[in-house]
């Protein structure tokens, strides 16, 4: 195990060196319905080999917990620890805030929860509309559409 090595360059994180410290080592997601989610994170990586081709981790290609927002991977892809934000300070990127990141993605959740209960709501209690139609009202034949009025039980 002590052979454990961040592939980001820059990140100097090993199993040695941060043992005990709650950095976790992550395997590159291998499995055939997560390649686009391996894409996202070679991107992210943004390495490339000697020859100036983008890098590609093979099998024991590993990346710590430290490139991930809240010190965590996430499988919810709207969370922004689904993919590796966090890097070095050579790849001058400006990162956006984590807590920012985090907090926008609590009150995301918390509105798709919000949705999910008005939708249970609505399916509970259906709602039955009958055409209205007074004779008072009606002018003409012509005007039958605009002179329409619905009742809610």
């Amino acid at each position: 195990m002590s052979n454990r090595i961040c592939c980001v360059v820059n990140c100097h994180n090993t199993y040695k060196n941060t043992k005990g410290k709650g950095v976790v080592f992550y395997t590159f997601p291998n499995k055939k319905h997560e390649l686009h989610i391996k894409k996202l994170w070679i991107q992210a990586i943004k390495r490339v080999n000697e020859n100036g081709d983008v890098w590609e981790p093979i099998r024991s290609s590993l990346i710590c917990s430290s490139h991930f927002v809240e010190n965590k991977c996430s499988k919810d892809p709207k969370s922004p620890s689904f993919i590796p934000t966090i890097f070095p300070e050579i790849y001058k990127k400006k990162s956006s805030n984590n807590h920012q990141q985090t907090a926008r993605y609590k009150r995301h959740c918390n509105r798709q929860e919000n949705n999910d209960t008005i939708d249970t709501i609505v399916t509970n209690n259906i709602v039955t509309i009958e055409p209205y139609i007074s004779n008072d009202n009606i002018k003409s034949v012509h005007n039958v559409s605009t002179q329409t009025a619905f009742v809610v039980h």
